[in-house]
């Protein structure tokens, strides 16, 4: 089970990555510096909200205490990859001067919809 959940992070990881790289190679294209940067920046918050996750969930993924704690460490991890996902985009959106706030929006987002897709990656 845990082998097969490191699978699926680490493939949507590179998915997340590599969208985050097309995103911000078309936002340098069209706005130049500050658009790579903010949606580089963009992208960087959904993947570091998906490693907080994945972080803060093995340790009930590991034990075999049963479905009901897994749920509840799963639970919990969503409640950290949220506080950290908010945390950072605030920083950005906030602190980071330059930045264009549509396109770390729009990066974020695209990111974090391919992260709900690590459910439909299959374990070869």
């Amino acid at each position: 089970m845990a082998a097969a959940v490191r699978h699926s992070f680490r493939t949507v990881l590179r998915w997340q990555l590599l969208v985050t790289a097309l995103a911000g190679l078309l936002a340098w294209a069209t706005l130049g510096p500050n658009g790579l940067l903010s949606a580089l920046l963009g992208g960087a918050v959904s993947v570091l909200g998906g490693l907080a996750f994945f972080w803060a969930a093995q340790p009930s993924l590991r034990a075999r205490a049963g479905a009901g704690a897994a749920l509840t460490g799963v639970l919990r991890a969503e409640v950290i990859k949220i506080v950290v996902v908010v945390a950072l985009l605030w920083v950005v959106l906030t602190r980071v001067p330059h930045v264009v706030p549509v396109i770390v929006v729009f990066t974020f987002v695209v990111a974090v919809l391919i992260q709900s897709l690590a459910m439909f990656v299959r374990d070869n």
